[in-house]
């Protein structure tokens, strides 16, 4: 798979669906189901939705303004789709350089 970011989970997860029928997320082109046991498959935020959200993530979400409030919004999420998702696959930091 190239440099764009990634998450692993359930095939027919209603919600990642629902991004891919948006065009935020895409499946990876030859990709299928990883574990079919699992039924899990990757998904891919494409670059250019990728780069329009790092251009301004406000616009998108609610940034938060301290360290302590992003890491304690990071445990939430983490908390939240831990079930939902198995595995996210790129580095936010690294984004520009992998563009």
């Amino acid at each position: 798979m190239s440099d764009c970011r990634k998450a692993v989970a359930r095939y027919e997860d209603t919600m990642l669906s629902s991004l891919i029928a948006r065009g935020i997320l895409q499946y990876p082109p030859g990709v299928g189901t990883l574990l079919m046991q699992k039924l899990e498959t990757a998904y891919r935020v494409p670059r250019a939705v990728w780069h329009k959200i790092l251009a301004a993530p406000d616009r998108y979400f609610h940034v938060p303004a301290s360290d302590a409030e992003r890491n304690r919004r990071r445990m939430e999420l983490e908390q939240r789709f831990a079930e939902r998702i198995a595995a996210l696959v790129g580095d936010p930091a690294d984004a520009e350089r992998n563009a």
